[in-house]
């Protein structure tokens, strides 16, 4: 009887701002991926969209930087919930996300991520009327005009 490779612990993945200086680790799956194209995401990220993921704020531990990560209230959200964008205050790279609304999530930028997991490619499009244009829609994801339901 042949043995299946079985793994023992849940994924880590690991992340950290353009100088180094903040550094993170992720716990396992996320609950949700997403490209989000609302103004607010594009003018923190500095591009046409941002790809998040979704996860339990237990999911997501601070290995260095603490005392540089600062945070911006965003009140002016589309779903009317303050979201509090945190990003390194040396580099300016922004690094996670907790929202009023969904307390309970922590969302984090991947363009911070060492690897990013292929099976963490979007499976939504938020703030879809906000999309640039000349955007080809992301094949066999769920789009939703605004925000989440």
């Amino acid at each position: 009887m042949s043995k299946e490779t079985i793994p023992t612990s849940p994924r880590q993945t690991q992340g950290s701002c353009l100088c180094g200086k903040v550094a993170y680790e992720i716990t396992g799956e996320p609950l949700g991926v997403a490209a989000c194209h609302c103004t607010n995401c594009k003018k923190a990220s500095g591009a046409p969209f941002m790809w998040n993921v979704i996860l339990l704020r237990n999911q997501f531990r601070m290995v260095s930087g603490e005392d540089v990560v600062k945070s911006f209230d965003d009140i002016g959200t589309g779903s009317g919930n303050t979201s509090h964008r945190s990003f390194c205050s040396n580099c300016g790279s922004s690094v996670f996300i907790n929202n009023d609304g969904r307390p309970e999530w922590t969302i984090v930028m991947t363009g911070c991520m060492k690897d990013v997991p292929a099976e963490w490619s979007p499976k939504m499009e938020l703030y879809c009327k906000y999309k640039a244009k000349w955007l080809p829609d992301v094949e066999g994801v769920k789009r939703f005009t605004e925000g989440l339901p």
